[in-house]
């Protein structure tokens, strides 16, 4: 129905044609750029009942001549249908046009015709849908025309760019596309304007957070941007397959209207650029799984998956006469914005491709050579630093590449949050491993104990004492013995003992502090601190015991008991 709408023919250019020259709109003018689609001969009085947008009707009126209510009616009938028009040829069964149909036609913009006595029905209805077809007929040329430039683009694989160039001058407007996959931007004007372009960018990145659900899947979306001062219509088309977005079109009307063909047009190469993001992502997929296995392999701690690693280590960039550090990028709420996203694939990924992207632009910047990929809902960065270099410059280059990113992250992207750990440089690739592991301790002791975004292994401190698997069992029987019977109180009584512990050695025994940090009068942590003595038989005045005490509430924290 929209193609034949867009193949139609006006009703202002209807009235140019031979059969028509004597016919005169009395109603309704403003209407007069409605199309025409279909032509009917109202020969019923129920004729409203059968009809479709875009028909435009010519009668007589000799079915409700004697019917004033049914003339009266028949205007906004046809308004509510969605018809083109009504021509009425009167002298021969209605003497004249009554006045309250021409009021009601004015009042609805709907354009009455009033048709000379001697026009003829087959003659006005011949060269009208001659025109219809004709226009219908170029209109599926030109489709297809426009079609076969698009899928040649895809058949010589060319890119998201080629398919904006192409796109922009067959609508004759400025187009963004906008790939969130790979988070890139595509712009193309019918004529080159750098300051306009910039300013198109900016329009998109704005546009991002505004982008609704409903035309995300389901349909384009018209909006206003202003452009040069001016108002202009921005139509957003999402590039969509297998209920996935993978990105936007933009254009705005710049220069010309938007009519169905460019629409449609812009439908295409929608398919077409949702194809072709998806062979990039395909290709892409590919190279992560084959680089996540290569990780995989070099930080293992069989020397025969290091060798075979190291051996196809060129390939993805591992720099021979060069040693390696490692860092976890840990994006840290990624499973709370899964459960919250309503299109969370697609969001998981373009927050995953906005964070490689922060990474990227950060070792840029400082001068760093990197290897990065994926594992989890980590990102592991190898850090090329040169053979035998000081323990204590590693560690400052590794600091500041993660300050980097933090900073970026924090700036571009405030509503992602991220912890990064950093593992000690060992000097001999088939001790990379151990880099890998102290980066994957120093995220989770961090989270627990040090409370910063970023931290260095070696700023655990006795932490990094007590992280060791084969200790947990010992960990355990420790915590047990010592601070169980406090948790256990709390949970069974609802009181805050633990945690008033723990403000007892944040503020260094200083009750008064204590009592400030937890707003419980004095002598209320006076009490809890006796308490505490006597349910764990331990006494905080005891060296041995205080520090018994402040190290089973770490180990609280490592074994995952929750007071």
């Amino acid at each position: 129905m929209a193609l034949l709408k867009d193949a139609g023919i006006t009703i202002e250019a209807a009235l140019k044609l031979e059969p028509l020259k004597g016919a005169k709109i009395i109603a309704g003018e403003k209407g007069i750029g409605k199309k025409i689609i279909k032509i009917n001969i109202m020969e019923v009085p129920d004729i409203a009942d059968w009809l479709v947008e875009g028909e435009f009707i010519l009668t007589t009126a000799y079915s409700i001549k004697d019917n004033p209510k049914a003339l009266q009616e028949l205007i906004p009938k046809f308004h509510n249908k969605k018809v083109a028009g009504l021509a009425i040829k009167p002298g021969r069964y209605l003497d004249v046009i009554p006045k309250y149909m021409i009021d009601v036609a004015n009042k609805l913009s709907f354009p009455l015709i009033e048709l000379p006595y001697e026009a003829s029905f087959s003659d006005i209805i011949y060269p009208i849908m001659t025109e219809i077809i004709n226009n219908q007929a170029s209109l599926l040329r030109n489709l297809e025309e426009a079609h076969k430039k698009l899928m040649g683009i895809l058949l010589e694989e060319g890119d998201l760019k080629d398919i904006s160039k192409a796109l922009s001058r067959l609508v004759n407007n400025p187009v963004v596309i906008k790939d969130i996959v790979f988070t890139n931007n595509y712009v193309s004007l019918p004529r080159e304007d750098p300051q306009l372009e910039e300013e198109l960018l900016n329009k998109t990145e704005y546009q991002q957070n505004t982008y609704s659900r409903y035309y995300q899947l389901q349909h384009h979306h018209i909006g206003e941007d202003i452009i040069n001062n001016k108002k202009v219509n921005r139509l957003t088309m999402p590039i969509v397959a297998g209920n996935k977005i993978y990105g936007y079109i933009l254009v705005w009307e710049l220069n010309s209207k938007l009519e169905v063909f460019d629409i449609q047009t812009i439908e295409n190469s929608s398919a077409i650029g949702a194809l072709i993001i998806m062979k990039d992502l395909s290709i892409v997929e590919v190279e992560k799984r084959h680089k996540r296995e290569f990780l995989e392999d070099l930080l293992s701690s069989d020397p025969n998956l290091q060798k075979s690693a190291i051996e196809r280590g060129q390939i993805f960039g591992l720099e021979f006469g060069k040693d390696n550090t490692v860092m976890i990028v840990s994006l840290d709420d990624i499973s709370e914005v899964y459960k919250k996203t309503p299109n969370n694939e697609e969001f998981i990924q373009q927050y995953k491709n906005n964070i490689r992207r922060i990474i990227r632009n950060s070792a840029k910047e400082l001068e760093q050579q990197i290897i990065m990929g994926d594992k989890s809902d980590s990102i592991i960065i190898l850090l090329a630093v040169d053979h035998m270099s000081e323990a204590k410059k590693v560690k400052e280059i590794t600091l500041a590449l993660g300050e980097n990113i933090l900073e970026k992250t924090q700036t571009t992207l405030p509503n992602i949050s991220i912890s990064i750990g950093i593992g000690r440089y060992y000097p001999r690739m088939e001790e990379l491993y151990k880099s890998y592991e102290d980066a994957k301790k120093s995220i989770t002791l961090g989270r627990l104990f040090n409370k910063k975004a970023i931290i260095h292994f070696d700023d655990l401190g006795i932490y990094r004492l007590l992280y060791y698997e084969n200790l947990k069992p010992e960990l355990i029987r420790f915590y047990n013995e010592t601070i169980k019977p406090l948790v256990d109180y709390d949970k069974k009584k609802d009181t805050e003992l633990v945690k008033t512990l723990e403000s007892y050695f944040d503020n260094g025994g200083n009750l008064k502090r204590i009592s400030q940090e937890l707003f419980t009068h004095y002598n209320t942590i006076l009490y809890r601190i006796q308490r505490i003595e006597e349910i764990t038989d331990l006494s905080l005045q005891n060296p041995q015991d205080r520090l018994n005490l402040e190290i089973a509430l770490k180990i609280m924290g490592i074994i995952d008991e929750k007071p």
